[in-house]
């Protein structure tokens, strides 16, 4: 499981963010991927965005973490904790993209 570091917080402001392998098992993300793939109102959502090296990118956005499956994702305190030490201070939700 992983704990954030002050070595992490060091590394996200040389680098301006950090990335951590293995946040979510397996299982988790294997559920987060079927549920997208089936989700409708997703892709009924989504908008196509240039990724800047010639392809697209379907995003959709939603200001409110939700209940649902990815709500959870977003406020998951793996993802709120880290964000919370990264930045010094109390995580705020803006938005949240959906792929």
């Amino acid at each position: 499981m992983f704990c954030p570091e002050q070595k992490h917080v060091d590394q996200y402001h040389e680098d301006g963010y950090l990335l951590v392998e293995s946040l979510f098992t397996h299982e988790e993300v294997a559920l987060l991927l079927e549920t997208a793939r089936e989700d409708r109102q997703l892709a009924d959502h989504a908008h196509s965005l240039d990724d800047g090296a010639g392809g697209k990118t379907d995003i959709s956005l939603w200001r409110v973490a939700g209940d649902d499956l990815y709500g959870m994702f977003a406020r998951c305190y793996r993802i709120a904790d880290t964000c919370d030490l990264l930045l010094g201070h109390e995580l705020c939700h803006e938005y949240s993209p959906k792929r």
